[in-house]
């Protein structure tokens, strides 16, 4: 039998396969708004009402996860509710620090 969260993460990929993306990569607003098929307006505007689950990166930079992209795509303005029950979201509040070399 499959779990709750073993099931989520198929129908994830299954939408991440169907819209080319990868749920693990970080993507810029613009190119998450392509895939999920809004205008980029539109997604910021959502963001900016804490509609949807984003990645704060600091400094006014924001990204999209894989998988918050599958979830807005699957549930819409829901997604941040239905991926705070499964704890695998960041809704904005930590920023991603670079970890790149100088």
């Amino acid at each position: 039998m499959i779990n709750g969260p073993d099931l989520a993460e198929r129908v994830r990929e299954k939408v991440a396969t169907e819209h080319d993306f990868q749920l693990y990569k970080r993507y810029s607003e613009k190119l998450a708004a392509e895939r999920i098929g809004w205008d980029y307006s539109t997604l910021k505007r959502k963001r900016r009402a804490g509609l949807v689950p984003f990645v704060d990166m600091g400094g006014g930079s924001v990204g999209y996860m894989g998988y918050h992209i599958a979830d807005i795509i699957l549930f819409g303005v829901k997604a941040i509710h239905e991926q705070g029950e499964s704890n695998t979201v960041s809704h904005g509040h930590l920023p991603c620090h670079d970890t790149r070399p100088e």
